[in-house]
């Protein structure tokens, strides 16, 4: 098998290796290092991806051309960090949202806006957890403490956080 995964190496973030190798390994029952295409489906499915099955047959198709009906772990992560498992839509959504709240198209929102938006649109962010939020956007979008929030950088900060891992 080939050297450890490094951050580098992929187009993902140190949360997301970590969580795909731990997944591989886990069904890699046999610790052979190669995991069946048979099993792919739920192995992506473990790691929070939700592929049909023509997806994972045009998978397969390109990442196993000659047919050898198994991949390692360097082959799963390219799968992972491929076209396939990208959701533009998500970073789409979250772009519109945000330009909803900025009528002049300079790419910013007030930070003001922001909370006001938490605390009063759609599923409710109060208090505590709003300020921790609203902390975190800061932090990463207004390190000049402008008052104003650059969305396109929260929006990109907020796709590759790890959801499991609170707002620091």
């Amino acid at each position: 098998m080939s050297a450890e995964p490094a951050e580098g190496d992929y187009q993902l973030t140190a949360n997301q290796l970590a969580a795909f190798k731990e997944a591989f390994e886990i069904f890699d029952k046999q610790k052979l290092g190669v995991i069946n295409y048979s099993q792919l489906c739920a192995l992506l499915r473990s790691v929070g991806q939700n592929p049909t099955e023509a997806e994972i047959e045009s998978i397969v198709e390109e990442w196993d051309p000659d047919g050898i009906q198994h991949f390692d772990l360097d082959t799963f992560l390219r799968i992972c960090e491929s076209d396939h498992f990208k959701d533009p839509m998500k970073e789409e959504v979250l772009m519109e949202a945000f330009r909803a709240f900025d009528p002049d198209g300079r790419g910013l929102i007030r930070v003001e806006e922001l909370r006001r938006v938490l605390q009063v649109l759609g599923e409710k962010m109060e208090g505590e957890a709003a300020d921790v939020f609203i902390d975190f956007a800061v932090s990463k979008c207004d390190p000049g403490k402008t008052g104003e929030i650059n969305y396109e950088v929260l929006t990109q900060e907020l796709l590759e956080r790890d959801p499991k891992v609170a707002y620091a």
